[in-house]
């Protein structure tokens, strides 16, 4: 694997529980996605923030169901919530569809919350 596919990729910590499918998969942010995002969403995220997205991969506060399978890793930063939509291959990987920042989320599509699973650990 070359250098930058290394850079642009993280392992999904969560462990598998009833509620999700999370097992630990490594999900890629392909340089096509993220140039896709840096052309789309200019306004939202600039070169450097691809560890930001990245990172709400790694530990979102929520996930939610997103359309065909996918998943939408959401982080709050206050006044607004940065949504990650990626796709599990399989078990070992997946890749970041897109991200963007939204003022709110649809709560019944709630699959994991991070303050939930903190208890029970």
């Amino acid at each position: 694997m070359d250098v930058l596919g290394e850079v642009f990729s993280i392992r999904v910590k969560r462990k598998k529980t009833d509620v999700t499918d999370e097992t630990g998969a490594l999900i890629r942010l392909p340089l096509e996605r993220w140039e896709h995002l840096l052309d789309e969403h200019p306004h939202e995220f600039s070169y450097s923030d691809f560890g930001i997205v990245l990172d709400a991969v790694a530990d979102p506060d929520y996930i939610l169901r997103a359309r065909d399978g996918a998943r939408d890793a959401v982080v709050n930063y206050g006044a607004q919530f940065l949504h990650v939509f990626y796709r599990e291959i399989n078990g070992n990987g997946g890749f970041v569809i897109t991200a963007r920042y939204l003022k709110t989320f649809d709560r019944t599509l709630v699959i994991w919350r991070k303050d939930e699973h903190d208890r029970e650990s």
